[in-house]
């Protein structure tokens, strides 16, 4: 996935300091990067 244990540990817990661009990254390797636009306008 191109990121350290530690930061999806981090992403795992809620941490809001992950990078928005690790999260987007996560959300991608799920395939859950389609529905960005339903999780900005929550």
């Amino acid at each position: 996935m191109g990121v350290s244990r530690e930061t999806l540990r981090r992403l795992e817990n809620g941490d809001p300091t992950i990078a928005m661009g690790t999260s987007m990254r996560v959300l991608r390797v799920l395939g859950l990067d389609g529905n960005i636009g339903v999780l900005i306008q929550a």
